[in-house]
């Protein structure tokens, strides 16, 4: 069964604009545009997770589309409530 795994972060920065960049490991294809989920960010049971749109993507320096399976890089990230996620795993909204 799938776990909705996305995403291993290793750093998280803040940058300009409310955006937040996270590097890390893809444990599956991302692409600008998919919702990611950090579940530890849920305070009370029954509330919605803290969300995080992928609005950018780089790797070794090049912008690209899309990150495979594996792969290592950054992912510019817009969340729901301006925080940063503090998980070390980022989840794909419903998985695919």
């Amino acid at each position: 069964m799938d776990s909705g795994e996305a995403f291993r972060v290793e750093r998280v920065e803040e940058t300009e604009g409310g955006l937040i960049t996270v590097s890390g490991r893809a444990y599956r294809d991302l692409c600008i545009g998919d919702v990611l989920e950090d579940q530890t960010s849920r305070p009370v049971q029954g509330e919605q997770p803290d969300e995080f749109a992928i609005v950018g993507i780089s790797t070794y320096g090049r912008t690209i589309q899309s990150l495979g399976r594996m792969l290592t890089g950054v992912l510019v990230l817009r969340g729901t409530n301006g925080q940063a996620p503090r998980a070390e795993i980022l989840l794909i909204k419903g998985i695919r």
